[in-house]
């Protein structure tokens, strides 16, 4: 087919990739076994790379070997590794010992056109999740990630709207960004004991309704649960230092959160629009650091009408930024030494300031 198609354009000519796909049956460069079209995976032949599969069933386990030989990555070169009858399959289970699945076009073809995939098995023997690999599959509702695992890509289940639970294996160290943006009906993540931060839009606009991140993540980034606007619970836990930018922005519903002692730096807007407190924020009882009364009450919504400051609390900064029109009364303690000029310049209903021993105001 090639060789008439460049026949009929001129040798000079560039031909779309298009013009190789589907209607191919076999991969250039693939032999076949049965269902499945491969390649040596090295020069010595020792090994098998999987180049697509020609089945028809909807139940899908690759092979382990093939003439003897262990299959250790599959790759997509064709954007049709799963055939004609894509659209059907069901479940695909990867087989262990594969070592890589890659995919040459990119972003989300090697499991583009599998509509009604809603089970998938990955092996341990699979370190990396590239990026894109398994983002846009509507129908996914389950997959497995198995404990081998240390690197799950930027978009790796982006837009995988039917996945309800994911866990996270304790392989993993490293969540890329936007892993799990947009999976909207994403209800339950158990994360990885080893995961060293979560990255900015991780599981922004999922469903969650409780988090637990773990002792070992130092950094929660910018807008990692921005608008997962069921949130209700959140438990950091000691060892975390940053929360950063929009971290925990539109959470609407967070009502539940602690920081821990080893926080040390909150970034502006990282409760952004969260609305419902009603009294005494509940999460500043044991961080020690300046307090950036505009911004974080700000952040705090439309519900607070009363804040207590915390006893540790001992200098009250000011920013110049937000502003919090429904707080009537602040009650700061005994241990504030210093307050900054305009600290509260833009709490325009404040009728009630508190302050049992004012020592000095800069």
């Amino acid at each position: 087919m090639a060789l008439a198609l460049a026949m009929a354009f001129g040798a000079g000519t560039y031909l779309p990739q298009s013009a190789f796909t589907d209607s191919l049956s076999v991969t250039a460069n693939a032999e076949v076994s049965g269902d499945w079209e491969y390649e040596y995976a090295d020069d010595s032949h020792t090994t098998i790379t999987l180049k697509g599969c020609k089945g028809t069933s909807t139940n899908i386990t690759t092979p382990t070997k093939i003439g003897g030989k262990p299959v250790v990555k599959l790759r997509n070169t064709s954007k049709s590794f799963w055939g004609d009858k894509k659209e059907n399959i069901q479940s695909i289970t990867v087989s262990e010992g594969v070592k890589e699945i890659h995919d040459d076009y990119g972003r989300g073809y090697f499991f583009g056109g599998c509509d009604k995939l809603t089970t998938l098995k990955l092996p341990s023997t699979l370190k990396e999740i590239e990026p894109y690999l398994c983002g846009w599959l509507a129908a996914l509702k389950s997959v497995t990630i198995s404990n081998g695992t240390e690197k799950i890509g930027r978009e790796a289940f982006s837009h995988c709207n039917s996945l309800k639970s994911i866990k996270i294996p304790d392989s993993v160290t490293r969540i890329e960004s936007d892993a799990f943006s947009y999976c909207e009906n994403l209800e339950s993540v158990v994360l990885s004991n080893n995961l060293k931060e979560i990255t900015p839009f991780c599981f922004t606009y999922s469903s969650l309704k409780s988090i637990t991140v773990p002792k070992s993540v130092t950094t929660i980034y910018d807008r990692a649960f921005d608008e997962c606007a069921q949130l209700e619970k959140v438990v950091l836990s000691e060892g975390l230092k940053t929360i950063d930018y929009g971290a925990f922005g539109h959470c609407v519903k967070l009502s539940s959160l602690n920081i821990p002692k080893s926080v040390t730096d909150i970034h502006r807007n990282a409760f952004y629009y969260g609305s419902s407190w009603t009294n005494q924020s509940p999460w500043y009882t044991d961080l020690k650091r300046p307090l950036v009364f505009n911004d974080i009450l700000y952040d705090l919504g439309d519900n607070l009408r009363e804040y207590i400051a915390p006893e540790n609390i001992e200098t009250v900064l000011n920013t110049g930024t937000g502003a919090n029109t429904s707080l009537h009364n602040i009650f700061l303690a005994q241990n504030v030494d210093i307050i900054k000029e305009n600290a509260f310049i833009n709490f325009g209903n404040l009728e009630n300031f508190f302050y049992p021993k004012p020592r000095c105001f800069v």
